[in-house]
């Protein structure tokens, strides 16, 4: 899992364990938040609960602009306006057309936060005038970083099953022979929700061409398919050259443990454009695969630039079909010189380890919350 709900499970099983009561309320509908939650031993009850909990919380995060979140601290602030005073509204969202909630809603918390200045900079131009709003950048678990130095990693080797804690481990090798990747290919992955706009098939045409134009030996791998019927249809769409990319074996639903796919590759593609084309707030794989010392190219929107330095720490290129004949640049120098695509590889991973560990992020959350604590 990741996004938001990640993210919130991370800090509440945090402060669990420095002794605070948590508690966590979820869309009944919201399966994967539900979940995420739940493999975190948080406590999770039906967002019918909010409102008594909020009269007795003594912090209120507000982690969605979700209409039914918005629909709650709307009739908060009607009928206990108090709770707001104790409220922090951590936005996620970076396309603001999309959101349910309105700039003086937002503003009724006590605090806003958000994962990168480039989201914050776009709810500001739409009026929200919040422009030293926080940010807390998200962060690389510290179970995942210790997976970077296992030799094996769980791993599934059906597309369609989970590799739970208990699954068996494999090597680096054994991984790429079970996805049907050989040593001389060049592994490309993308993990992320199955949609335009996060970019796979626009990504699957780019190393198409790319492959037949250059003669170069790609092979490409999909983490994020949501369902077995979603799956089906988007390979049973394919042209021949396109399955010669992906294979079947390469095509995963969605998978609780990740770090295989990442030690599996040779370079990770945050190709999201997103829903008005300013790409990802954050990019939280973005930070998980250079733990890994995987050489990351990413759109440069949102709040990726906060994360890369292009030509550094990673490769940069423009939203939109113009970039990516500049991918498919970039691409092709990190496959034919992959001294320089681990040297990338391996800067990346030095700037997690120095910027986007768990520590740091924990430290700001609890800044913000004593901030708040102290402004009542």
């Amino acid at each position: 899992y990741s996004g938001a709900p990640l993210v919130i499970a991370e800090v509440g099983a945090a402060m669990m364990r420095s002794g605070a009561r948590v508690k966590v309320v979820s869309a009944a509908d919201d399966v994967l938040a539900w979940n995420a939650f739940c493999n975190f031993r948080l406590p999770v009850l039906p967002i019918e609960k909010t409102k008594e909990l909020a009269v007795d919380a003594d912090l209120i995060i507000a982690n969605t602009t979700a209409q039914p979140v918005v629909d709650l601290v709307s009739e908060l602030a009607t009928t206990s306006p108090d709770t707001l005073e104790k409220m922090v509204w951590w936005v996620h969202e970076i396309d603001r057309e999309f959101c349910a909630v309105e700039n003086q809603s937002l503003k009724q918390a006590k605090l806003v936060a958000f994962d990168s200045a480039g989201a914050r900079e776009v709810w500001n131009e739409a009026g929200l005038d919040l422009p030293d709003a926080p940010v807390i950048h998200p962060a690389v678990s510290d179970e995942l970083i210790a997976q970077t130095a296992d030799e094996k990693l769980p791993f599934s080797r059906n597309p369609l099953c989970d590799a739970d804690d208990e699954a068996e481990t494999f090597s680096r090798a054994e991984i790429r022979a079970h996805l049907g990747v050989e040593d001389e290919d060049f592994l490309v992955t993308l993990i992320g929700t199955m949609k335009d706009a996060k970019g796979q098939r626009l990504l699957l045409k780019t190393l198409t061409k790319l492959s037949q134009d250059n003669n170069l030996k790609l092979r490409l791998l999909f983490v994020g398919f949501e369902s077995e019927w979603q799956r089906s249809s988007f390979l049973s769409s394919l042209s021949s050259e396109e399955r010669g990319l992906l294979s079947p074996k390469r095509a995963y639903l969605f998978q609780r443990n990740i770090a295989a796919f990442y030690k599996a590759s040779d370079a990770f593609v945050l190709n999201t454009q997103g829903e008005t084309g300013r790409g990802e707030a954050f990019g939280r794989v973005v930070i998980e695969a250079m733990a890994f010392g995987t050489p990351v190219l990413a759109t440069q929107g949102g709040g990726v630039p906060e994360i890369i330095t292009d030509g550094e720490t990673g490769m940069l290129y423009p939203l939109g079909d113009e970039g990516q004949t500049v991918l498919a640049e970039k691409l092709t120098i990190l496959a034919e010189d992959r001294e320089r695509a681990r040297a990338i590889g391996e800067a990346g991973r030095m700037r997690v380890n120095a910027v986007f560990r768990e520590k740091r992020m924990l430290t700001e959350v609890n800044d913000l919350l004593v901030r708040l604590l102290n402004s009542r």
